[in-house]
C-alpha cells in the first residue's frame, strides 16, 4: 500500500543496470537501463518517490566501481532507498555476488566490484530518520562503506547477501546496494596515462587506485599528468612484479591445503592426486 493508499508493485532495475565489460580495443559502457526491459522503471528519482513510498538518499556512479585494466569496464550504480510514507510495503532483492565479483577481468584486467546489500535500521525508526534529515543529515557521504564505518545515524547496521525474499519492513529502514561494474581487459600498466587522468577527473577512480593500480603520477594542484614520473613509476612496478613473482610450483606449494578449512562442510571435489599418479 503506497503513501496514497493504493495497492501497487514496482520492479527497480538498478540490479540489472550494471556496466558492460571492457573490449579488447575500448572501454566498457557505463550503467544504463537494461535493454531487455523496455518498460522497466529507470526514470527520474522524483517520479519514483511520487509513485511508491520510498525516499532516495542517493543513486549515483561511485568511484572504483568497475574492473581496472588497459581498457576499463563500465562503471555501475550504487543506490540507497528508505521506506517512506507507508507502514505496509515489502522490499526484496534478488542478486548475487556479495563476496566475489560476478564479472571477471581478462588478460590481466581486474574483475568488477561485489554487490553486497547493506541494511540500516535506525534506532527510533522513521521519526529518527526524519530528525536526522531535518538536521542536515550530519555525516552523510552518499557511500555505503562510509555509512558502515562512520554510522552517522544511530541504529543497527547489517551487510548481508543481496538475495532477500519479499517481506514488509518498518518505515525508515534503509537499503543500500552497490552494483558491481564490468570487468577490465589487459594490464592496467598499459592503460593510456591520459585516459587514467580523465577517469580521475571525472571521479570514476580514486587517487588511491590511480596511484597504486595504474601507477600514474600527477600534479595535484593542476590535475595534470607527470608523464616522465609516470613512466618511471610503471617501470619500477614491472621490476617489483618480477621480484614478487613465484613459479607455479612454488605458488601451489604455499597455497594448497590437503583438506577444506574447518567449518566448511563441502567445497567441491577435494582431490589433489595427480592424474598420472599410481
Amino acid at each position: 500500500i503506497t503513501q496514497h493508499l493504493q495497492l501497487t508493485a514496482n520492479i527497480s532495475v538498478e540490479l540489472n543496470a550494471m556496466g558492460g565489460g571492457a573490449h579488447r580495443d575500448r572501454d566498457g559502457e557505463h550503467a544504463a537501463a537494461p535493454f531487455f526491459a523496455t518498460l522497466a522503471d529507470w526514470g527520474e528519482t522524483e517520479d519514483r518517490e511520487t509513485e511508491i513510498p520510498v525516499l532516495c538518499l542517493w543513486r549515483h556512479i561511485p568511484p572504483d566501481n568497475h574492473g581496472f585494466g588497459k581498457h576499463r569496464g563500465g562503471a555501475s550504480v550504487e543506490w540507497a532507498y528508505a521506506l517512506w510514507g507507508s507502514q505496509i510495503f515489502a522490499f526484496m532483492v534478488t542478486s548475487t555476488g556479495a563476496r566475489f565479483p560476478v564479472t571477471g577481468g581478462l588478460f590481466g584486467g581486474y574483475g568488477g566490484g561485489c554487490t553486497p546489500l547493506t541494511i540500516v535500521k535506525p534506532e527510533g525508526g522513521a521519526e529518527a530518520l526524519r530528525e536526522w534529515l531535518a538536521d542536515g543529515a550530519p555525516g552523510l557521504t552518499y557511500d555505503a562503506a562510509d555509512m558502515i564505518a562512520e554510522r552517522p545515524l544511530a541504529g543497527e547496521y547489517e551487510v548481508t547477501n543481496p538475495s532477500v525474499p519479499a517481506a514488509p519492513i518498518p518505515e525508515g529502514e534503509i537499503w543500500i546496494q552497490r552494483i558491481g561494474g564490468g570487468g577490465g581487459y589487459g594490464d592496467p600498466l598499459e592503460r593510456d596515462p591520459e585516459a587514467v587522468m580523465t577517469d580521475l577527473r571525472r571521479g570514476l577512480i580514486s587517487p588511491e587506485v590511480a596511484h597504486s593500480v595504474y601507477r600514474i603520477t600527477w600534479d595535484e594542484q593542476r590535475a595534470q599528468l607527470d608523464a616522465g614520473a609516470t613512466e618511471r613509476a610503471r617501470a619500477e612496478e614491472r621490476v617489483a612484479r618480477l621480484t614478487r613473482g613465484k613459479s607455479y610450483d612454488e605458488f601451489v606449494a604455499e597455497w594448497r591445503r590437503e583438506e577444506p578449512p574447518e567449518g566448511v562442510p563441502y567445497l567441491g571435489s577435494w582431490d589433489w592426486t595427480p592424474a598420472d599418479s599410481s
